[in-house]
């Protein structure tokens, strides 16, 4: 399969730039598509059971990616169209709205979880609507941070037979938080290709292997 070069930091723990370095001096193969190095997975220096833990990983990643995108990618599709579109065309908004409106349905309006989630999609709304990526990807990572806090206000009091609260605790865990965890990606992303653009990639002086 092939991967990104910052896939390939990840999984090497080093940082991109190492990466590169290792291409450059013919330790690692990689070739390049549209200015972008890629990578086959199977030249990395990993075990078997390395290579089926990060394959593991990279699914799970790339799936919690495509869902957070894919509203996004719509949604500017949208606005080259008409020119304007909405935070509800993001599924993360989408999804946490109904699981904000549950929570006040099953808990009360004051819960401290219904809060949280209120507070987390205010941040979605103004990450949206930001101009720049890197704004983008600070927005909604505050959102994703106080989805956390709801799901754990959730989970730190439902007690034994409380399949409410850990009913809602798991949509926020397992529906919510990937999509706006693939919103952060998204922008995180484009916030890196920017600058790259801009600056281009800087020589090293020093080994930066070590």
């Amino acid at each position: 399969m092939l991967i990104s070069l910052s896939e390939a930091a990840t999984i090497l723990g080093k940082t991109e730039r190492q990466v590169r370095y290792l291409i450059k001096t013919g330790r690692l193969s990689a070739r390049k598509a549209a200015n972008r190095w890629l990578i086959d997975d199977t030249d990395l220096p990993l075990s078997d059971g390395q290579r089926r833990a990060v394959a593991s990983r990279l699914g799970t990643a790339r799936e919690a990616f495509d869902k957070g995108l894919e509203p996004a990618a719509k949604a500017a599709k949208k606005a080259k169209e008409d020119k304007h579109y909405s935070v509800t065309d993001l599924g993360a908004f989408r999804i946490g709205v109904e699981i904000c409106r549950a929570i006040t349905v099953e808990l009360g309006a004051d819960h401290a979880a219904g809060r949280h989630l209120d507070a987390a999609l205010k941040w979605v709304a103004q990450g949206c609507h930001s101009f720049h990526p890197s704004d983008k990807a600070k927005r909604f990572t505050e959102a994703r941070d106080l989805a956390a806090k709801a799901a754990a206000e959730l989970l730190v009091q439902a007690g034994d037979g409380e399949d409410k609260r850990r009913g809602l605790a798991q949509r926020i865990e397992h529906e919510l938080i990937p999509k706006l965890s693939g919103l952060v990606a998204a922008q995180e992303k484009r916030d890196r290709r920017s600058r790259f653009d801009r600056f281009g990639s800087l020589p090293s002086r020093t080994d930066p292997s070590r």
